[in-house]
């Protein structure tokens, strides 16, 4: 996790591709929210089409359709990752 990406009322955090990413994973949005990922779908050779949970109130969110190649703040995993 070379990359980092600058939040709203975060600050700079450690951020991966979206492409990167896991069922498991967590990621933090703008303000400091947090969702896991829940599912992971190819749209298109481009795109993914990433499902979310949110880690706080455990309600499901929108899907996102975001692009392979994007950033995302990844909450780093407990254990060293």
């Amino acid at each position: 996790m070379a990359e980092r990406i600058r939040l709203q009322a975060v600050g700079w955090a450690p951020a991966d591709e979206v492409q990167a990413l896991e069922v498991g994973d967590w990621i933090m949005w703008n303000f400091g929210s947090t969702s896991e990922v829940t599912k992971i779908e190819t749209v298109s050779p481009m795109f993914l089409l990433i499902s979310l949970q949110s880690t706080k109130t455990g309600e499901r969110e929108r899907p996102r359709k975001l692009k392979r190649t994007s950033l995302v703040a990844r909450v780093p995993r407990k254990g060293g990752e």
